[in-house]
């Protein structure tokens, strides 16, 4: 079972279902999928203010492997990227709210 969507301005791609169940977003299959840079990387951890440690200890994976993916030593998993701006749009959209700074009532 095959659908397309549209992401914003993002392009095209097919949404399936995989073996196990699982949802999986697919470009087309003339366009090669556009890799996340260890720039953007490092751009969606800082819009969640989370520091490699954090990630590291969300994925319960190794430091060495999240630092090898921030500097570019490593390529980052398609499904971590989709993930990782999913969140930062998410936080990016929602912005912080500014009129709690210099609050100091208990």
């Amino acid at each position: 079972m095959q659908k397309a969507v549209t992401e914003g301005t993002h392009t095209a791609a097919k949404r399936s279902i995989d073996r196990n169940g699982a949802n999986s977003t697919r470009k087309h299959s003339n366009e090669e999928p556009c890799p996340m840079t260890p720039e953007r990387f490092a751009a969606c951890l800082a819009s969640l203010r989370w520091t490699t440690i954090d990630l590291t200890s969300a994925l319960q994976c190794q430091l060495s492997w999240v630092e090898a993916m921030e500097s570019g030593q490593a390529e980052i998993p398609e499904d971590l990227a989709r993930w990782l701006e999913s969140l930062a749009r998410c936080h990016e959209v929602a912005g912080i709210p500014s009129r709690y700074r210099g609050l100091a009532h208990f």
